[in-house]
């Protein structure tokens, strides 16, 4: 096999590599896939809803806001709310905010940065973050 030959199958390379699975491993592993079930690192990433007066507004257009970790992206943050809450989503658009140096009087410190996601559903769909 050449290095640069891309028309071989993930089956066929791991049946040559010696992998022996059986068919219930197999099964499980398609049944994951076809459910696009994410691991609990990647769910960890979202770290909470952001509740504010602006996003309370949003709530209306079925838009929601949540605080998510730095390095995670948009596809990644629609696997994650789908499987946490249980809805379909439609998109997401995400703000990165950037850390700013601020100084009070003579000593300086730096006020960190977050990333939001703004997460649009599917009509139909809701999520219950807002408190009562």
């Amino acid at each position: 096999m050449g290095i640069f030959k891309k028309t071989q199958s993930k089956k066929d390379l791991s049946v040559k590599s010696g992998e022996k699975k059986s068919e219930s491993v197999k099964n499980q592993i398609a049944a994951q896939v076809e459910k696009a079930i994410i691991n609990p690192q990647e769910a960890m990433k979202i770290k909470h809803p952001w509740i504010t007066e602006k996003v309370g507004h949003l709530i209306n257009l079925r838009k929601y806001a949540f605080l998510v970790d730095k390095k995670i992206n948009k596809p990644q943050v629609a696997k994650a709310i789908e499987s946490i809450y249980g809805v379909k989503v439609l998109s997401v658009n995400i703000i990165n905010k950037k850390g700013k140096i601020k100084s009070l009087g003579r000593s300086k410190g730096k006020v960190p940065g977050h990333k939001k996601a703004i997460v649009t559903l599917k009509e139909g769909h809701k999520i219950d973050v807002m408190p009562t």
